[in-house]
């Protein structure tokens, strides 16, 4: 634009509401999305985690078949994908709440391991008949004790993202005491761009038409800040060099960040587009004007004429 009235006091305002900006998206994002279960959950179902974990505890059975001598289709026989989808799910929930809130219920891995058991005992009871093997005390206390360690594991497996483990870490107390502070932060970021619009329409109240440019510059640099940086990390699969050798921890981790920085990705690119839509409006609003004024100008100058002209008549 030709001329933006009141530019330094306009630039300085536009720089603070940038700045509350960047800080109203980094509350937002963690109140919505790291304070949030359901958050967790969706990343379990889009990030297919619970593939990762029935393929994780087939793996465990497939090295448990060698001390135990019990084939890993066995093992396998009593586990459910969908089943050990639903626990990991009730899991990371339980988990995430208890962390957010100590009042909520304490996490705890569970799975209905009925058919699991059936069927290591039906191999059992074969096994036992086909080799004349005595049912005495030794026999039902190893079968006990092997079923007891595959359900343990499984159990542990069922944590995917090693919440539940944080949850009995001095981990959780400390982030009990920072999540008030977050909603505070996000709502005064809120108050404070409130009153920094306030205060750039009482600066630029006689050219209103210029608030156009300083709305799309805070829009686009705001929007800009963040989507850059987020789409290198994205474009890039910048995570995905992370050194985790458990699937389905390293598909939580990966997955939770890629979601982030998708949605990021997107709102920031939505602020960015009205950015640039705005600064567009601002200047046609300036093309407008200038034809105007040079169209008065003309008549003007076209009226003294006509004046001038009668003056020489008269």
């Amino acid at each position: 634009m030709k001329r933006l009235y009141h530019y330094l006091p306009m630039l300085l305002l536009s720089i603070i509401m940038v700045l509350f900006a960047l800080i109203f998206e980094a509350a937002f994002y963690t109140s919505a999305n790291l304070l949030n279960s359901e958050y967790y959950t969706e990343v379990i179902n889009d990030y297919h985690v619970a593939d990762a974990l029935y393929t994780q505890v087939g793996d465990y059975f497939r090295q448990y078949a060698n001390p135990t001598g019990i084939p890993q289709e066995v093992f396998m026989k009593g586990m459910d994908k969908d089943k050990l989808a639903s626990s990991a799910r009730a899991l990371t929930k339980q988990s995430v709440e208890y962390i957010l809130s100590p009042s909520s219920k304490k996490p705890k891995a569970e799975y209905d391991f009925t058919d699991f058991e059936k069927s290591i005992d039906k191999y059992y009871e074969s096994y036992a008949e086909t080799n004349n093997i005595q049912k005495d005390e030794e026999y039902y206390s190893l079968k006990k004790r092997t079923v007891s360690i595959a359900e343990e594991k499984v159990l542990s497996l069922i944590d995917v993202m090693m919440l539940e483990t944080v949850s009995k870490t001095g981990v959780a107390s400390k982030i009990h005491k920072v999540t008030p502070f977050i909603d505070y932060i996000m709502y005064g970021s809120i108050i404070m761009m409130v009153i920094i619009a306030v205060l750039m329409l009482v600066v630029d109240r006689h050219h209103k038409a210029d608030l156009l440019y300083w709305g799309g510059t805070v829009l686009f640099t705001t929007g800009g800040l963040l989507l850059i940086p987020a789409i290198y990390l994205r474009a890039t699969g910048f995570f995905d060099g992370f050194f985790i050798t458990q699937q389905t921890v390293y598909r939580s981790a990966t997955g939770v960040i890629y979601k982030f920085l998708d949605e990021m990705i997107f709102l920031n690119s939505v602020m960015v587009g009205l950015g640039v839509i705005l600064l567009i409006m601002a200047q046609i609003v300036h093309v407008i004007r200038k034809r105007k004024a040079i169209a008065q100008i003309r008549r003007e100058a076209h009226r003294r004429a006509e004046e001038e002209e009668d003056e020489e008549e008269s």
